[in-house]
């Protein structure tokens, strides 16, 4: 083999070789800071309870659930939770929950990897109030208003983690509107 193939083949193994540890660092400090960060999944649909009895009881009340799962590695403190509505302007509402139910979680909640916290809402309370109502269906345009109509679940470090309304939870605000003649 000719010293210059030799002196080639050496260069592109050095070449290689750096690019791999190189590849290795990077790879070891992404996976590094991945553990590092919060994330939680959030999520508000609407449901009924049945009370465990025999025979069993149901609710006669419909509920906003709001679930909110720890999905990373580290563990989170959930301080509160708050609706957020607008797009450029955007417009906050804190919810305060009723503690005495017993099956919510009362908040600040620590979750660890792979806790969940439940909170509850009774539909019939919701109407009581008439601010946070009037300023979801202020302006013409309100059915569009709520593509941007958000829960939040905010940290203790301030992260906040978001989810959309979805579509039963988007009527069952627009039959409210409906039942209450709010415009």
């Amino acid at each position: 083999m000719e010293e210059h193939t030799l002196n080639l083949i050496l260069a592109i193994s050095s070449i290689l070789t750096a690019i791999g540890t190189l590849s290795a660092v990077i790879l070891s400090l992404y996976l590094s800071t991945r553990n590092r960060n919060i994330d939680l999944d959030v999520s508000v649909n609407i449901s009924r309870q049945i009370l465990m009895a025999d025979p069993p009881i149901p609710d006669d009340n419909k509920y906003l659930s709001f679930s909110i799962t720890n999905v990373g590695f580290r563990d989170a403190n959930i301080t509160s939770v708050r609706w957020e509505m607008g797009l450029f302007d955007k417009k906050h509402f804190s919810q305060i929950f009723d503690f005495s139910h017993p099956y919510i979680t009362k908040l600040p909640a620590k979750l660890k990897d792979g806790d969940q916290a439940n909170l509850f809402i009774k539909v019939s309370e919701m109407r009581n109030n008439e601010d946070f109502l009037q300023e979801i269906y202020n302006g013409p345009f309100s059915r569009i208003w709520f593509l941007f109509f958000k829960l939040n679940a905010v940290t203790s470090t301030g992260e906040e983690f978001s989810c959309k309304m979805n579509k039963r939870v988007r009527k069952m605000f627009l039959r409210l509107k409906r039942e209450e003649n709010l415009v």
